[in-house]
């Protein structure tokens, strides 16, 4: 997939000899994501890391890289929770294939590979039947989402903007969706998942997948 974006990237005729238009640039991304990331929602999904979306900050969350935390799959040993933040927005839910932070509560921002009008988000998490004990305890449970106006803005700012708190029930399908609020700004770049809880586990919380939908806006 990523080969096939940059394809479609690399057919934008530049504005001039230098550099091509932003908003030619920033539309062909768009387009991109709608046609080759609608997998599994049928929605495009502007937090996809290969068309240009990244984590930018973790603030004071700390990943986990315990020893105990070894994955197993069937009583069979797969992998360590060291994978880094970057992971959450990357396809695949593998067991194991996810970023572990310490305790039950840590915050993720997300540079968009675009502005949009987010309506909507998505957390993707292992299914239960490929865990060994049924138990999905280190899945995210309460959550809100908030738009950023820069990646360094403090949380109690003024100028961010709540687009809802949700829960991610463990006992429901593994991709969830939640509707963000209306009063969502037109073009959002960075969002914060701030994770408050989780279902009981007591070292580390798991995430798997994130998701953000919503409008494409042309600069």
């Amino acid at each position: 997939m990523r080969l096939e974006f940059i394809k479609i990237v690399e057919q934008i005729p530049p504005s001039n000899p230098v550099q091509a238009d932003l908003s030619e640039l920033d539309l062909a991304i768009a387009k991109a994501i709608e046609r080759y990331d609608a997998d599994k929602t049928g929605l495009a999904d502007y937090a996809l890391g290969s068309a240009g979306a990244s984590v930018v900050s973790i603030r004071c969350t700390e990943t986990y890289t315990g020893g105990a935390a070894t994955f197993r799959f069937f009583g069979i040993p797969l992998a360590s929770f060291a994978n880094s933040p970057a992971t959450v927005l990357q396809p695949g839910t593998l067991p194991g294939h996810c970023w572990a932070f310490k305790g039950s509560q840590g915050s993720v921002i997300i540079k968009l590979a675009v502005p949009v009008h987010v309506t909507s988000v998505s957390v993707e998490h292992i299914a239960r039947r490929l865990v060994y004990s049924n138990r999905l305890d280190s899945a995210p449970r309460d959550f809100r989402v908030l738009a950023l106006p820069t990646p360094d803005t403090d949380q109690d700012d003024a100028s961010v903007v709540n687009l809802g708190n949700f829960s991610f029930d463990a006992m429901g399908p593994s991709i969830q969706f939640f509707t963000t609020v209306e009063k969502a700004p037109l073009k959002v770049r960075y969002l914060e998942f701030q994770f408050l809880n989780n279902h009981g586990h007591p070292s580390y919380t798991c995430i798997y997948r994130l998701r953000v939908h919503g409008n494409f806006h042309e600069l």
